[in-house]
Protein backbone atom coordinates (compact mmCIF):
# COMPACT_ATOMS: atom_id res chain seq x y z
CA UNK A 1 0.00 0.00 0.00
CA UNK A 2 2.55 2.25 0.80
CA UNK A 3 5.75 3.03 -1.23
CA UNK A 4 9.28 3.71 0.16
CA UNK A 5 11.30 6.66 -1.01
CA UNK A 6 14.62 6.15 -2.78
CA UNK A 7 15.93 7.83 0.66
CA UNK A 8 13.66 5.66 2.96
CA UNK A 9 14.80 2.53 1.03
CA UNK A 10 18.74 3.26 1.26
CA UNK A 11 18.53 3.70 4.64
CA UNK A 12 17.00 0.10 5.03
CA UNK A 13 19.60 -1.42 2.90
CA UNK A 14 22.06 0.49 5.12
CA UNK A 15 20.56 -1.14 8.18
CA UNK A 16 20.58 -4.73 6.94
CA UNK A 17 23.96 -4.23 6.38
CA UNK A 18 25.17 -3.20 9.38
CA UNK A 19 25.52 0.76 8.83
CA UNK A 20 22.82 2.25 10.83
CA UNK A 21 23.92 2.16 14.45
CA UNK A 22 20.77 1.62 16.05
CA UNK A 23 17.13 1.21 15.76
CA UNK A 24 16.43 4.54 16.58
CA UNK A 25 18.39 6.05 14.10
CA UNK A 26 16.93 4.28 11.53
CA UNK A 27 13.46 4.67 12.82
CA UNK A 28 14.06 8.42 12.94
CA UNK A 29 15.17 8.22 8.74
CA UNK A 30 11.72 6.49 8.12
CA UNK A 31 9.43 7.97 10.51
CA UNK A 32 7.04 9.37 7.70
CA UNK A 33 6.70 5.79 6.41
CA UNK A 34 6.30 3.88 9.87
CA UNK A 35 3.28 6.93 10.90
CA UNK A 36 1.44 6.44 7.95
CA UNK A 37 1.48 2.86 8.12
CA UNK A 38 -0.10 3.33 11.66
CA UNK A 39 -2.30 5.01 10.73
CA UNK A 40 -3.79 3.19 7.72
CA UNK A 41 -4.00 -0.02 10.24
CA UNK A 42 -4.89 1.78 13.43
CA UNK A 43 -5.88 5.09 12.80
CA UNK A 44 -9.61 5.35 14.39
CA UNK A 45 -8.55 2.70 16.80
CA UNK A 46 -6.33 4.60 18.83
CA UNK A 47 -7.80 6.32 21.90
CA UNK A 48 -4.81 7.26 24.25
CA UNK A 49 -4.55 10.86 23.33
CA UNK A 50 -1.17 11.12 24.90
CA UNK A 51 0.10 9.49 21.55
CA UNK A 52 -1.51 12.09 19.51
CA UNK A 53 0.19 14.63 22.19
CA UNK A 54 3.56 13.05 21.94
CA UNK A 55 3.75 13.70 18.12
CA UNK A 56 2.48 16.77 18.06
CA UNK A 57 4.89 17.51 20.88
CA UNK A 58 8.15 16.27 18.60
CA UNK A 59 7.44 18.17 15.45
CA UNK A 60 6.88 21.13 17.45
CA UNK A 61 10.22 21.17 19.88
CA UNK A 62 11.86 20.52 15.73
CA UNK A 63 10.03 23.77 14.53
CA UNK A 64 11.39 25.20 17.55
CA UNK A 65 14.47 24.54 16.74
CA UNK A 66 14.48 25.17 13.63
CA UNK A 67 13.50 28.64 14.28
CA UNK A 68 16.09 29.52 17.03
CA UNK A 69 18.44 28.71 14.35
CA UNK A 70 17.41 31.21 12.26
CA UNK A 71 17.65 33.52 14.73
CA UNK A 72 13.43 33.72 15.43
CA UNK A 73 12.44 34.82 18.39
CA UNK A 74 10.27 32.64 19.98
CA UNK A 75 6.48 33.68 20.40
CA UNK A 76 5.06 34.70 23.68
CA UNK A 77 2.27 32.81 23.65
CA UNK A 78 2.35 29.05 21.92
CA UNK A 79 -1.23 27.74 21.29
CA UNK A 80 -2.15 24.32 19.71
CA UNK A 81 -5.45 24.02 17.55
CA UNK A 82 -6.05 20.69 19.70
CA UNK A 83 -7.02 23.26 22.66
CA UNK A 84 -9.24 24.97 20.84
CA UNK A 85 -12.16 22.23 19.02
CA UNK A 86 -15.06 23.36 20.71
CA UNK A 87 -14.24 27.13 19.29
CA UNK A 88 -12.91 25.85 16.20
CA UNK A 89 -15.94 23.87 15.50
CA UNK A 90 -18.63 26.80 16.06
CA UNK A 91 -16.61 29.00 14.05
CA UNK A 92 -16.83 26.50 10.99
CA UNK A 93 -20.84 25.83 11.87
CA UNK A 94 -21.35 29.92 11.62
CA UNK A 95 -19.17 29.83 8.36
CA UNK A 96 -21.73 26.86 7.20
CA UNK A 97 -24.89 28.62 8.85
CA UNK A 98 -23.73 31.63 6.93
CA UNK A 99 -23.84 29.96 3.32
CA UNK A 100 -20.22 30.88 3.07
CA UNK A 101 -18.69 26.99 3.39
CA UNK A 102 -20.92 23.57 2.61
CA UNK A 103 -20.42 20.02 3.37
CA UNK A 104 -19.11 17.19 1.09
CA UNK A 105 -18.31 13.57 2.28
CA UNK A 106 -17.47 14.23 5.42
CA UNK A 107 -15.34 17.69 4.91
CA UNK A 108 -16.28 21.09 4.78
CA UNK A 109 -14.95 23.60 2.22
CA UNK A 110 -15.35 27.42 1.29
CA UNK A 111 -18.03 28.43 -0.95
CA UNK A 112 -15.73 30.50 -3.63
CA UNK A 113 -19.05 31.29 -5.95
Amino acid sequence: KHTLTEKQAEFIKEADSGGIPDASTLIDKIADLIASSLDDEMGADVTDQQIFRAHAAYYEKEYIEDMNALGVRPPDVLTRVTEFMPEIIAYIQKIMDNGCAYEAQGSVYFDIR
